[in-house]
């Protein structure tokens, strides 16, 4: 069976203290934001993998995922060599029936097939919390568990067209503009340089049209960062007190230029 895994490129040295080894956000709630939708780029954080494998691989024909977190990239990984060893409903059966014990024998193995700089410091990579990937089953039945075989599926056949990066999102912008992208909370949150990006710094990694799926209170009163670039087109609350609480989307627009703010305000 040919093998169908994410591509891996470490680009920056930088990593982060830590990292997310799940999602917490609703993975409902981006479905249903693209819901409808299918495209041909996109980009994204890498987080745990969440947001990749079960909301864009199913709609993109070429993802690529970021993320400064050695932790992060490796539970990406680890997921998705557990689901090609596997398959898409045997996975599902084991965390719809919780059998946690046979899920974490699948994990250790899988941790001897990571990229080398993605294993545990025992085992010679730079992984350092890795405790936190004993949590990856009991997070995955969170935040998995509503997900269909026929998805899973859908992100199985297209796993060989992800990318994971080591290194920021903003190192994307050389690999040409994207159709959609993911941002999560990377804009309040300081990147590699102690800086918090603006949501308009994300701008030039999307083309004109193009759409970024978010969470925070985009466009609402007391979102602190001007939307110059960007018209909020939905904005969902969760429901689910685990969760981050607003997920929207955004439409990539062109910045008004000083001739028609001059004809607009004359």
């Amino acid at each position: 069976r040919k093998m169908c895994r994410p591509k891996f490129e470490d680009i920056h040295p930088f990593s982060s203290t830590n990292g997310y080894t799940a999602t917490n956000e609703d993975i409902q709630l981006h479905q249903a934001l693209l819901r409808g939708r299918n495209f041909k780029r996109a980009a994204s954080i890498a987080s745990g993998g969440e947001v990749p494998f079960l909301v864009l691989l199913p709609r993109c024909r070429e993802v690529v995922a970021a993320d400064h977190s050695y932790t992060a990239l490796a539970a990406c990984m680890l997921k998705a060599i557990i689901l090609e060893r596997v398959g898409p409903r045997e996975l599902l059966s084991m965390l719809w029936s919780n059998r946690e014990v046979e899920f974490n024998t699948i994990l250790d193995a899988a941790k001897m097939e990571l990229p080398e700089v993605l294993k545990p410091i025992s085992m010679g990579g730079r992984s350092f919390l890795y405790t936190n990937l004993s949590l990856i089953f009991r997070q995955m039945r969170l935040t998995w568990f509503h997900i269909t075989p026929a998805v899973l599926e859908k992100t199985m056949a297209r796993m060989d067209s992800l990318t994971l990066i080591h290194g920021d999102i903003t190192d994307l912008v050389s690999r040409g503009q994207f159709n959609v992208l993911y941002a999560s909370n990377v804009h309040e949150h300081s990147n590699r340089n102690k800086k918090m990006p603006s949501i308009d710094s994300f701008a030039p990694l999307v083309k004109v049209d193009g759409l970024l799926l978010a969470t925070g209170n985009l466009g609402s009163s007391n979102y602190p960062m001007k939307l110059e670039r960007w018209k909020l087109l939905q904005q969902i609350s969760s429901p689910l007190a685990t969760t981050v609480h607003n997920h929207g989307l955004l439409q990539r627009i062109k910045p008004a230029t000083k001739q028609v703010v001059k004809e607009q305000t004359a």
